[in-house]
């Protein structure tokens, strides 16, 4: 969503002030977020769900420099905690690598089947997962019938 051509957010993004300046970075350290992600359990081998409806494992935790370019072909960098997950289905993005603009080259974060994997905000993640949703269990009830 864009903001209003009269609001704060547009004059702070066309006069590249608050977090859209370009050597802006987040307030709170890489370490300390992650550390923080640890104590709610968010560990890499977890069981969660993104978004309330894919389910899958957290692969990858850490950092990741995203790039963007503004309307006057400025580049910019920011780097954010991220979490790679390798989901039960293939209704993700990638095999579990990103491409480093910086470097030029892909860079493998973790290793799954093509379109399992995803890189999400830490916000996005739910700790746990059922291994079926309950229609999936209901269907190997009715094919256990069949026998």
């Amino acid at each position: 969503m864009t903001a209003r051509p009269d609001s704060a957010e547009a004059f702070k993004r066309a006069h590249g002030l608050g977090r859209f300046a370009a050597d802006f970075q987040s307030p709170v350290p890489v370490e300390q977020v992650i550390r923080e992600l640890e104590e709610r359990g968010i560990i890499t081998g977890a069981r969660c769900t993104v978004d309330e409806s894919r389910r899958g494992y957290i692969r990858f935790i850490g950092p990741l420099r995203m790039s963007r370019v503004d309307k006057d072909n400025a580049r910019r960098d920011k780097v954010h905690v991220f979490v790679g997950v390798e989901l039960d289905e293939k209704t993700g993005k990638n095999d579990g690598s990103l491409m480093d603009t910086e470097a030029g080259e892909i860079v493998r974060h973790f290793s799954c089947e093509m379109l399992r994997g995803l890189f999400v905000a830490p916000s996005r993640i739910t700790l746990g997962a059922p291994e079926k949703t309950v229609i999936e269990e209901m269907l190997d009830d009715l094919s256990d019938l069949d026998e």
